[in-house]
């Protein structure tokens, strides 16, 4: 056997050191492919519609107290387009918020429950803003902080950060009217 040393003379720091180099490579790497399995599941649960109940569902949904709404509530809307508009009912968003608070508890994954989360507070924000309604036990301070955290992330669509951040300074002038 040839017992020639395969390092070439560089100690096991420097050694060490250059392994380290190429493992920050890999580190970077899967945080860009998490954020990226996030945006696209964020992506497919905007696009997606709430699920009906059963055959039945074509009666009026309780809660919802407008024809337009149930009509709305019929039409299978995409998610996404339901929390952007004014018009949508409050009880609507409710459904959205209570839909993704079961998504979350029952997700498989860190991803999952991370982009149902998201989706959750997106309800929430909603109802603060375009009826200027609290549909959560959360105080006005522990929303704001949710929002600013939210309205950062690079992964989240920027029609959703603009939200979160209206939301976010909605609640910061509750808190301190309150």
């Amino acid at each position: 056997m040839d017992k020639r040393p395969t390092t070439f003379g560089l100690s096991p720091n420097k050694l060490a050191g250059l392994w380290n180099i190429g493992s920050d490579v890999g580190e970077a790497e899967k945080a860009t492919d998490l954020n990226n399995k996030k945006t696209e599941l964020l992506r497919d649960l905007l696009a997606g519609t709430l699920p009906t109940q059963s055959p039945k569902a074509k009666s009026r949904p309780k809660g919802l107290k407008h024809q337009k709404s149930v009509v709305s509530f019929l039409t299978n809307v995409p998610i996404e387009k339901l929390l952007m508009s004014p018009e949508t009912d409050i009880a609507l968003i409710r459904k959205i918020k209570n839909y993704c608070k079961k998504l979350s508890s029952n997700a498989k994954s860190k991803v999952e429950y991370q982009v149902a989360n998201t989706v959750y507070y997106a309800a929430i924000a909603s109802a603060l803003i375009f009826h200027d309604r609290r549909i959560t036990k959360f105080s006005y301070k522990n929303l704001e902080g949710y929002f600013q955290r939210l309205g950062r992330e690079n992964w989240i669509p920027e029609t959703l950060v603009r939200l979160f951040t209206k939301a976010w300074e909605y609640c910061s002038v509750r808190q301190s009217g309150s």
